[in-house]
């Protein structure tokens, strides 16, 4: 009875011109949301096909907003960097070329500012898009000449077997600036990224003693920070790429609420000297999870740049994850506020992995071991709530896909830093055929469509200083 009552709304919502034209409201949790078909007596109609193909209209024949966010969870940050990885290898071009906006939490914070650094030695911002994406094809293509099946079982079967064992000819992108590949225009590519994963978490969680476990926190900011400073050096947010825009959370512990990093308001003069930060920071303040990590001492990029006024000037910022660990409907409010040119909206959301925890309210080391999950799993489900208020209460068409993984209790910990954790993490991911299904259909809109110009979604009035007013 479900599927027939779907199906008429479907029809009920979506309504087809004779031109081919598309017009009716598309509604987040029918987006790219369903894999199961819809059976009539007299055909199968595929929601999530037709559906991909209303996306694919919205790609090619208006200025569609491409936003990417990334929730929090630790370690398990890996299964959404290797997603970004796919994505990357079926277009060949890099994650900043195929979406507008991105946003993070946490460990998706790392994401995010990672993809959007520009490459300092990018020569070629004159490039034809074909010639761009053939620069680029070695750096971000598998190197086997792979045809990725269309919808069927056996395609998903197909791409994700390709994917998880091929070997590519991209050779990661370094994060020194000698080195960076003068055609690419970012600076790392989501390969660089799980890499990181790979190569840093143990430098990232370095544990205290026991006695600094119980006063001060688990892990060692300091050599968290050194390995944040290897990767952002000196980069400012108003520095990351300027086709991009880069937001992330944090909670200000000085005013007891929540917050937001924002590269829009950094570029902006009027804004800047309180609103741009160094990337490290940034990183710094959204990871600094309670127990995890101590507080972060967050000084502006101004403050820092200005010894005079240094002194006490700062805000204690710790992990986003404690008002917003999935950032997507943070993401999608700013960025329709800011795109106001936009005709549509699409909002890809990349979970950290699921974990169904058995939990005795009794017990107190139950509740501390478990609360986590607990937290993460209540944030999306609230933001999957709002996600859904939201697209009903648009004017413009918004297209919603969550890409998530499930994961066992054992390997739920968010600072279980083993290779074989990892390795884990990262083969639970891939072997999602559901995201697998979603990053593949997606990944094909975006070869053949052009992603907009921010200043095409923006409009002329966000470039005049005299035109911005805060509130």
């Amino acid at each position: 009875m479900t599927k027939y009552i779907l199906m008429l709304l479907l029809i009920f919502d979506m309504s087809y011109s004779m031109d081919g034209s598309i017009s009716g409201q598309l509604e987040p949790d029918r987006n790219l949301m369903f894999s199961q078909d819809i059976r009539t007596k007299s055909k199968v109609v595929s929601v999530q096909t037709y559906n991909v193909e209303t996306l694919q209209y919205y790609a090619t024949n208006t200025k569609l907003a491409r936003v990417v966010s990334f929730d929090g969870g630790g370690v398990r940050g890996i299964g959404a960097a290797s997603w970004c990885a796919n994505f990357e290898h079926i277009t060949g071009k890099p994650m900043a070329d195929l979406f507008n906006f991105f946003a993070g939490t946490s460990t998706g914070g790392i994401i995010a500012t990672a993809l959007t650094m520009e490459n300092p030695n990018f020569s070629n911002p004159s490039l034809s898009g074909a010639e761009y994406t053939e620069k680029n094809a070695n750096l971000f293509k598998p190197s086997l000449s792979d045809t990725f099946a269309e919808t069927s079982t056996g395609g998903v079967a197909a791409t994700t077997s390709t994917i998880e064992n091929s070997t590519f000819s991209k050779q990661p992108l370094s994060n020194t600036k000698e080195n960076a590949n003068e055609f690419t225009r970012s600076l790392y590519s989501a390969d660089d990224i799980v890499d990181l994963y790979i190569n840093e978490c143990e430098n990232i969680f370095k544990p205290r003693s026991w006695l600094g476990y119980l006063l001060v926190s688990k892990y060692k900011t300091n050599s968290a920070y050194k390995t944040f400073d290897k990767y952002f050096s000196n980069v400012k947010l108003s520095q990351v790429r300027p086709d991009c825009d880069l937001l992330v959370t944090y909670y200000n512990l000085t005013n007891n609420r929540p917050a937001l990093f924002r590269s829009h308001k950094a570029k902006n003069r009027a804004f800047s000297r309180n609103e741009d930060f160094y990337l490290k920071d940034i990183i710094a303040s959204t990871t600094a999870a309670p127990t995890y990590f101590k507080e972060f001492k967050l000084y502006s990029a101004y403050s820092k740049d200005h010894p005079e006024i240094y002194n006490n000037n700062f805000i204690s910022a710790i992990d986003g994850g404690v008002s917003a660990n999935d950032p997507s409907i943070c993401a999608l409010a700013e960025a329709t506020s800011l795109y106001h040119n936009a005709d549509a909206f699409l909002s890809v959301s990349m979970g950290t992995g699921n974990c169904v925890s058995e939990v005795n309210p009794r017990g107190l080391i139950s509740w501390a071991k478990n609360i986590s999950n607990i937290l993460m799993q209540n944030t999306y489900t609230m933001s999957s709530h709002l996600l859904k208020k939201f697209g009903k209460n648009s004017n413009k068409p918004v297209f919603c896909s969550r890409l998530q993984f499930d994961i066992s209790e054992a390997h739920a910990a968010m600072d279980n830093k083993s290779p074989q954790n990892i390795s884990y993490l990262k083969h639970q991911a891939q072997n999602t055929s559901s995201a697998m299904w979603k990053i593949e259909k997606i990944s094909k809109v975006m070869e053949i469509s052009k992603k907009p110009e921010r200043h095409e979604l923006i409009g002329d009035i966000f470039f005049s200083e005299s035109n911005v007013i805060e509130i």
